[in-house]
């Protein structure tokens, strides 16, 4: 999913009448997997993930220079990459971890660009970035259960880099100059056969934004 894209863009040109930045992601992923061990306690597990994103970009105001009444606009693309993790588990004490992998995905995206009142088709192409997510939750005694969550984007390595833009601009619309680092604690109490309380801290660096115009 490309919500940190979106997020970034929306933040930096919200502020800009009549600027228009709408990315759209979807994915959908296939899961098969294998239990194996004396106890079935490890499993491995795995499959294909189809992403298709559409985008549409308008870029108005001063503060893009000359890249003011800039359009983007590019047809869905639907491209595959590949999913992969191996988990371990222990019921009786209610531990479960898993290492789960997801590829990079490369985007061939065709649409047009209109620079300086200039319309011209375009290409430009997308990889969206591998992730790896760690999963973990084990019991401390009968009622009582720890989590965490450990998730790595190397966003740094994403970039959007129309043609038509780069020319006119010298630079990519988007970049990032750091990774994404998440990290999620949680603790949860059964006080009743039927009540249990729960709670959560969360550290997320996010990912900073460059625009070069």
């Amino acid at each position: 999913s490309l919500v940190g894209l979106e997020k970034g863009l929306d933040k930096a040109l919200s502020n800009n009448e009549g600027t228009k930045v709408e990315v759209r992601s979807e994915s959908l992923t296939g899961l098969v997997g294998m239990k194996f061990g004396q106890n079935k306690e490890f499993q491995v597990y795995g499959g294909p993930v189809a992403q298709r994103i559409k985008a549409d970009v308008k870029l108005r105001g001063d503060a893009y220079l000359t890249a003011t009444g800039y359009d983007l606009n590019v047809n869905p693309d639907t491209d595959y990459g590949w999913i992969a993790g191996f988990q371990y588990s222990k019921p009786e004490i209610a531990l479960k971890a898993a290492l789960t992998y997801r590829s990079e995905i490369e985007h061939e995206l065709d649409g047009s660009e209109r620079v300086r009142g200039q319309t011209s088709p375009s290409t430009v192409d997308i990889t969206t970035p591998e992730s790896y997510n760690f999963d973990f939750q084990t019991g401390v005694n009968p009622t009582t259960l720890a989590t965490a969550k450990v998730r790595y984007v190397p966003w740094s390595d994403f970039s959007i880099v129309p043609p038509q833009y780069t020319a006119v601009s010298k630079g990519p619309l988007v970049a990032y100059s750091d990774d994404q680092w998440l990290v999620e604690l949680g603790l949860a109490k059964r006080v009743a056969d039927n009540l249990a309380i729960s709670g959560t801290v969360g550290w997320d660096s996010g990912a900073v934004t460059q625009y070069l115009h």
